[in-house]
């Protein structure tokens, strides 16, 4: 063995941590429930409202007098794809928040109103939702089903051959969107836990060298 080196018996290593099982567990409850109180004693319900959309983009060509008259080309299906990105770059300017707070009558800022909406696409397709979260479920829905219906306007001014179209209109949420009460709790349980083991073996590990040290001083 090399002067800066030790040796670290994993067995043993296995048996201290398990020998301290208890403290191991205690602390993870204490942490895991210390976080479930607090997320819960300040817990404010939130709603989400969600719509869904449809993007497509129509070639002139496609519908042209020849033999591929009335068929969709193969171009007019990529752009229709590329066309969800273009529909989140018009959704996240000012123009297209102050439309949505101006059409819908709400009072609040636009920078607000841009961190209520998030979208999502739905299997790498042409569909995308829109999903809107407020403390007030009538004005999530509303929200959302103004944006669906101010969206497409927008766009078409960016892509006169872009057609955006609601597959599904936001409802008024009846239940709050559920928290994230346990998540939260299992991972600072987990660090809890997480703390305990590394002390357990720094300590165990400290000890090892200490042990080692001695020895190679009385060889």
């Amino acid at each position: 063995m090399e002067n800066d080196e030790i040796t670290i018996d994993l067995l043993k290593l296995a048996k201290a941590l398990w020998k301290k099982a208890w403290a191991i567990v205690l602390v993870a409850a204490i942490f895991g429930g210390a976080m479930f109180v607090h997320k819960k004693s300040g817990y404010v319900p939130v709603y989400q409202a969600k719509t869904i959309l449809f993007a497509s983009y129509t070639n002139s060509r496609d519908f042209s007098f020849s033999e591929n008259a009335g068929s969709i080309s193969q171009s007019s299906l990529s752009e229709s794809r590329s066309m969800v990105n273009t529909c989140y770059a018009v959704l996240n300017t000012r123009m297209m928040m102050e439309a949505v707070i101006e059409k819908a009558g709400l009072s609040m800022s636009s920078d607000k109103l841009s961190g209520m909406i998030s979208t999502a696409t739905l299997n790498s397709s042409e569909l995308f939702s829109i999903t809107v979260t407020g403390g007030n479920p009538e004005e999530a829905a509303l929200i959302a089903n103004t944006v669906a219906e101010v969206l497409p306007e927008k766009v078409s001014m960016v892509n006169p051959n872009s057609h955006v179209d609601v597959i599904d209109r936001a409802l008024v949420p009846g239940e709050p969107a559920a928290p994230s009460f346990l998540k939260d709790a299992a991972v600072a349980a987990f660090l809890g836990a997480f703390l305990v083991c590394g002390v357990v073996a720094t300590k165990e590990i400290y000890a090892d060298w200490k042990e080692q040290t001695q020895k190679k001083k009385q060889a």
